[in-house]
């Protein structure tokens, strides 16, 4: 299905004004096989996902880790516009009341790979703000593996201009006939306030 070598996504120095300078993505090479999984936050906190709350009337006091939102998110000049697909999408908010430096992480249900060839984790990224990292883990029973290393919007001297939904593949195949969850890992920036992160359309 895929000619690739077996690798997992990795991260490259910051170059220019984008994420994906940072993102060796498996993309060539790659064609779609079967969907198996997929979320995308349209019926809001999916069965089994646990530190994701709603914020669909925008209460920044709630915004203490990821949420589920539409639209804009709260603080002007970050996060996206609006979802990659449909209307919603699940974001961290790097504002206030959040501390500065905190992590916050998003996990999936558990997902089973018995039976799938040559799994790939695929989801849709934005880092519209001006610092703050995020990274995807996988967890096996007690074992948590960084799958992508943290990637970051700082931008010196300025904001992250891109606005731009940025896909993202993972290889799955060390983790075949298994189940895994996924972890969602954002880190507030330790100064600034705009450090808004979101994923959608994630699916396996």
């Amino acid at each position: 299905m895929r000619s690739f070598s077996k690798s997992f996504i990795i991260a490259f120095f910051f170059v220019l004004n984008s994420i994906s300078a940072q993102i060796a993505s498996i993309s060539e090479g790659f064609s779609a096989g079967t969907l198996h999984y997929a979320e995308g936050f349209e019926s809001g906190i999916p069965t089994g996902w646990t530190n994701l709350v709603l914020d669909q009337a925008k209460q920044a006091s709630i915004n203490n880790g990821w949420v589920i939102d539409r639209d804009t998110s709260i603080t002007i000049n970050t996060g996206p516009s609006g979802a990659q697909s449909g209307d919603f999408y699940a974001y961290c908010d790097g504002s206030s009341p959040i501390a500065r430096g905190t992590t916050a992480i998003m996990t999936s249900e558990l997902i089973s790979l018995v039976g799938i060839d040559d799994p790939v984790l695929l989801f849709y990224l934005n880092m519209h703000g001006q610092a703050g990292s995020f990274s995807v883990n996988i967890v096996e029973g007690a074992t948590v593996i960084e799958v992508l290393p943290a990637v970051s919007a700082d931008v010196p001297g300025g904001i992250h201009l891109s606005t731009v939904w940025e896909e993202v593949f993972i290889d799955l195949a060390p983790y075949v006939g298994k189940s895994i969850q996924i972890e969602f890992v954002t880190v507030k920036p330790n100064s600034g306030s705009n450090g808004d992160i979101a994923v959608d359309n994630i699916r396996i």
